[in-house]
Formats: structure tokens, C-alpha cells, sequence
């Protein structure tokens, strides 16, 4: 892995690791030589986790120093069979009380048009929880720019 991020980074690139909850080596990306690393819940696509995970995860990454990615795809629209809007706000709330969208990194894993499909959406709870997202994200962007 050494070997591997010495290569990128001598193209003037970064390093960077997204490995799952868990996943072997999770918490090895320092001695790894990875640039930073985020972790990755592993939360959203199954609902026998349960949302303390959210919390374990994001103490974890505090403790550790790592970014977090929030994931999600087109099943947290409300209105599709098996629905896991539910779990889409569950990140959102455990991040906001773990301050993660104030103090950490953040990566995006959104499927491949759930922001697409949330913007076309009639549904009132879809654009009240893009709205929320979207707000984080702006106020993110702006705290940013103060820096």
C-alpha cells in the first residue's frame, strides 16, 4: 500500500481511502501511508442496523482523525416501495449531534441520481429533507470560505 501511495504522490496527487465499518485495515490509514481516509458507515442500505452504528462510527472517526461519508441512494426517496427515507435522516441527525458537519471532512456517496430524483420529486417530505441537506451544506461551504 506503501508503495502505492508514493506512486501517487509523486504524480503530485493524494492518497485517499473510503473503507466501510469495520473493513479490514479500517483503521490503519495512517500506518498505511493514506493521505486521510474516511469512513464509511455502512448504514443507510441495510435496516437490521441499527442508528447507534451512526454513533459508533462517528466516534470513531473523531478519535481517529478520519473524514465521514454519508451514503445514500434512490431508496430514500419516500415514496419507493421499501422505503429508507428514515435512514437518510438518521445520518443526517447523527452527524449533526456528533457536530461531524462542523468539524469533519465529509465524502458523498448519493447512488446514481438520488439527488436528481429528489429534485424531481412531488413528495413534501423529499424536498423538506433535501432542503435540510442542501442547508448543510451551503452553511459548510460558507464556514469554509471564512477560513
Amino acid at each position: 500500500m506503501v508503495q502505492v501511495g508514493d506512486y501517487i504522490r509523486s504524480k503530485n496527487l493524494k492518497f485517499y481511502w473510503i473503507p466501510y465499518w469495520r473493513a479490514p485495515g479500517f483503521d490503519n490509514w495512517k500506518t498505511d501511508k493514506f493521505d486521510f481516509a474516511y469512513i464509511q458507515p455502512n448504514h443507510f442500505f441495510k435496516k437490521t442496523i441499527s442508528d447507534e452504528r451512526l454513533d459508533a462510527v462517528c466516534a470513531f472517526a473523531n478519535g481517529t482523525n478520519m473524514g465521514l461519508e454519508m451514503e445514500f441512494d434512490e431508496s430514500a426517496l419516500a415514496d419507493v416501495k421499501g422505503s429508507k427515507h428514515d435512514r437518510l435522516v438518521s445520518y443526517i441527525t447523527a452527524f449533526e449531534n456528533h457536530k461531524v458537519f462542523k468539524n469533519a471532512s465529509m465524502a458523498y456517496y448519493q447512488g446514481s441520481a438520488a439527488i436528481y430524483q429528489f429534485s424531481q420529486s412531488q413528495n413534501p417530505k423529499d424536498k423538506k429533507l433535501m432542503d435540510r441537506l442542501a442547508a448543510i451544506i451551503i452553511k459548510r461551504k460558507k464556514m469554509k470560505l471564512k477560513k
